[in-house]
């Protein structure tokens, strides 16, 4: 753990080619350590809203390039932290059966899957999708830098929603248990 603390501290100096070599090792050791032993330790946890202020200054030509390494692990992340709440469990069971696809066109497809009280997340469409959520390059960048929120983004016609639009609703419970009980900004689409 305390080379996570150090590369919490290190990476806010670092420049975007730094983070890009850096970042996926420190991934894959929090993976390896557990994300839920990194939320409850008060300086490792430093490392999420680093990131997430170096993700600010990143150009998305360096994002780019960094999402098909950190979408899995951050997906893993949120699995495990579901799996460790009680409240987050049983919001699972009240939300029910729910995929939603996050297509980007030419860059990824996303998809949340919720089936018999599981979370899921993967970087392929879901099958008969409930809700599918499509935008640009340039909105998706916008949301993961922080720059914009979805409803900001649906509003400004940048998102687009086909399906059941009050699916997307039910995940925000689930970010907030989450936020709430790890101490910890979820960010992206928990805006919803």
């Amino acid at each position: 753990m305390e080379e996570i603390r150090k590369f919490a501290k290190e990476m806010l100096s670092m420049d975007a080619a730094q983070l890009q070599g850096e970042l996926p090792a420190a991934l894959q050791k929090i993976k390896k350590i557990g994300f839920v032993k990194l939320v409850k330790d008060a300086e490792a946890k430093e490392l999420i809203p680093n990131i997430r202020e170096k993700i600010k200054t990143m150009e998305s030509s360096d994002l780019e390039s960094l999402m098909p390494i950190v979408m899995p692990i951050m997906f893993d992340a949120m699995t495990d932290l579901i799996g460790a709440s009680g409240d987050a469990k049983d919001e699972l069971e009240d939300i029910g059966n729910l995929t939603i696809n996050i297509v980007v066109p030419d860059f990824m497809t996303l998809a949340i899957i919720i089936a018999d009280g599981k979370f899921k997340a993967q970087a392929t469409a879901g099958e008969e999708a409930d809700l599918t959520i499509d935008m640009d390059k340039e909105a998706w960048f916008k949301l993961v830098k922080g720059e914009a929120d979805p409803v900001s983004a649906y509003m400004a016609g940048d998102l687009h929603m086909t399906g059941e639009m009050t699916k997307a609703m039910q995940l925000r419970g689930l970010f907030d248990i989450l936020s709430d009980e790890y101490d910890v900004d979820i960010g992206g689409f928990a805006g919803m």
